[in-house]
């Protein structure tokens, strides 16, 4: 029993000699609490590239003339119609201010019994933009506005046969508010609220004071191609 004991606690100062030596050979590097850095959520970092300078963009939509006109027609109604629009935007600086082309057109129709109308107004003019051009969201917004052509276009037809055909030209402003969901860099599905104003003269009607003046707002849906 006295040897059993003994060979015990010989293997016992034999462990600690072998761990005080190994402690020794191999001491502890303690890191400096500064130098421990917490862990981070994750966040996906924002593109690095910049949109393109250069968009054109066409849109199509609803348009309303909230001018005095005549109407009351059995078939149609002049003042509600379908507006398109095609534009072009150059962005100058790194704030979204730049200049750009757009080219506004509505048509509308009314008729009774054999005879019917058409009113066609295109709308021609240099205007400015001033957008957001963030990178690290898919919203963007603007405006745009400018001084141009009006022209008013209109034809009767009764019994198949023309009985007036009239073009009037004039000037016209137009301003819009718009909002560019971003699909990607180059592609985007764009919205606006837009109006535009014209002044003309027609020429055919004596009592033309009501119409000389058209103002219509739009609401309107369609692409962006930037490049």
């Amino acid at each position: 029993m006295n040897k059993l004991s003994s060979s015990l606690l010989a293997i016992t100062l034999s462990a600690i000699a072998a761990n005080t030596l190994h402690a020794q050979e191999y001491p502890t590097t303690q890191l400096p609490a500064d130098s421990i850095q917490p862990a981070t959520e994750y966040t996906n970092p924002s593109p690095s590239y910049e949109l393109p300078k250069n968009s054109f963009y066409a849109t199509g939509g609803y348009s309303l003339i909230v001018s005095s006109m005549e109407g009351g027609w059995p078939s149609g109604n002049p003042k509600q119609g379908l507006d398109w629009q095609v534009g072009f935007d150059h962005i100058l600086n790194e704030k979204g201010i730049g200049w750009g082309i757009l080219y506004s057109g509505y048509h509308s129709s009314y008729s009774e019994s054999s005879y019917s109308g058409h009113i066609t107004l295109h709308y021609l003019a240099p205007q400015i933009v001033c957008q957001t051009l963030r990178t690290d969201s898919r919203w963007n917004f603007g405006f745009r506005g400018g001084l141009g052509l009006f022209t008013w276009v209109e034809r009767e037809v009764a019994m198949s046969h023309l009985l007036v055909s009239e073009r009037s030209l004039g000037f016209g402003v137009n301003y819009m508010l718009f909002l560019d969901l971003r699909l990607d860099r180059d592609w985007s599905i764009i919205a606006d609220l837009s109006g535009v104003s014209g002044l003309f003269k027609q020429n055919s009607y004596a009592d033309a004071d009501d119409l000389s003046r058209v103002t219509r707002v739009s609401l309107n849906l369609g692409l962006k191609f930037r490049f």
